[in-house]
């Protein structure tokens, strides 16, 4: 029953995403746009030579195959061109310009219940201090964070996608660790009474599971 808007700018990924939105064809929309905190109405998007690693800077895994000139938004003007007033979920997934992205949410209008955004220490945008300082933003929005760190076991620069969590640190800094950092975070807002006891349940069912 949900809808789904998807922003994507890379024209490289348009016809696998509409060919798997084809099934959903009243509650799924492709726009082809960047999000950033530019202000323009175009920025510059590096075309990685392996999919998957393409953003608005050059990636740590992969070389620039094309830089293109894309149409550019942020999240507080899309809502109010598409007439958005509530989100369940925001997912932000944009190659190390994440928090920027973010940042260009308007919270004071619409309090997303869960926002999931990626992150790596290995860009140059998200050091250890930007990741803790985005935390207590966003701590300032009314939100709590759990955070899943995780190890690379495959190579990124060759699209493998093989990884496994190390770490479960929760409404906590990032703390330093020997090696890049990356993972995922799950905002959540601090009165969502359901959030942290389904978490806790999806857990101990998972430790259930790999321990004797």
């Amino acid at each position: 029953g949900w809808t789904a808007d998807l922003l994507e700018p890379d024209p490289a990924a348009h016809a696998v995403l509409q060919r798997e939105m084809s099934r959903w064809p009243q509650q799924a929309r492709l726009h082809a746009l960047a999000v950033s905190n530019s202000g323009s109405d175009t920025v510059s998007f590096q075309q990685a030579g392996t999919h998957g690693l393409s953003g608005l800077g050059e990636s740590p895994f992969a070389a620039t195959a094309a830089t293109l000139s894309v149409a550019n938004t942020t999240l507080q003007r899309f809502c109010l061109q598409q007439g958005i007033a509530r989100l369940d979920l925001l997912k932000i997934d944009a190659e190390g310009f994440d928090f920027d992205v973010l940042q260009t949410h308007d919270f004071e209008a619409i309090q997303p219940r869960l926002v999931l955004v990626e992150y790596g220490t290995h860009f140059a945008r998200q050091t250890q201090e930007v990741i803790n300082s985005e935390l207590l933003r966003m701590a300032d929005h009314g939100y709590a964070a759990v955070i899943f760190n995780c190890t690379q076991d495959g190579d990124f620069a060759r699209g493998q996608w093989i990884y496994r969590t190390t770490h479960i640190i929760i409404d906590a800094p990032l703390p330093a660790l020997d090696v890049a950092a990356f993972g995922n975070i799950i905002f959540y807002r601090r009165d969502d009474a359901a959030f942290p006891g389904t978490l806790r349940a999806l857990l101990a069912d998972c430790a259930a599971q790999v321990l004797p």
